[in-house]
């Protein structure tokens, strides 16, 4: 019988917070800087036949719920929102909340706390040496994925203490 033979190492890293994001719109504001600054010193690379950005953002998700709570305080329902924009984030929880049609159908006030919304931005970036690496963004962690040479990690991790927000 055949044997698995490991062909790379790729390895994982997780930075848990010490304070999660205030807002999620922080936290994309945070993720745009990367894509716009390129801080880890990034480069082109090639997938596909395609040239690829040297960080670039490849998957975002927001969550977020409205409650309705009855006139005793009790939470008698919820919506739960998820989208793939913040925009879209944003108008879906307005409209949701500024909707008197749910508000009756639901027989409560509409409530939204924005400290419990999440969000998951997940960045892709090559390093000079080729490898390619993805970076992804919580309201409360860093996790540093799919990489194999420890200077990504070491460079990561420089720049995460220089900002405050990643302490």
């Amino acid at each position: 019988m055949a044997d698995f033979l490991p062909t790379s190492i790729t390895k994982a890293a997780l930075r848990t917070l010490r304070y999660p994001h205030a807002t999620i719109a922080g936290l994309k504001t945070l993720v745009d800087g990367i894509v716009s600054g390129n801080p880890w010193s990034c480069v082109p690379y090639q997938r596909a036949g395609m040239t690829m950005p040297p960080v670039e953002i490849t998957r975002q998700t927001y969550t977020g719920t409205v409650m309705y709570q009855d006139a005793m305080g009790k939470i008698i329902g919820k919506i739960t929102v998820a989208v793939p924009n913040l925009t879209g984030f944003t108008s879906a929880i307005n409209d949701i909340l500024t909707d008197p049609d749910l508000e009756t159908f639901m027989d409560g006030v509409a409530l939204h706390d924005p400290l419990m919304d999440k969000a998951t931005l997940v960045v892709r970036a090559c390093w000079s040496d080729g490898d390619v690496f993805n970076v992804t963004f919580t309201r409360d962690a860093v996790r540093l994925s799919a990489y194999s040479n420890d200077a990504i990690i070491n460079n990561l991790e420089i720049w995460a203490d220089a900002i405050p927000a990643l302490g």
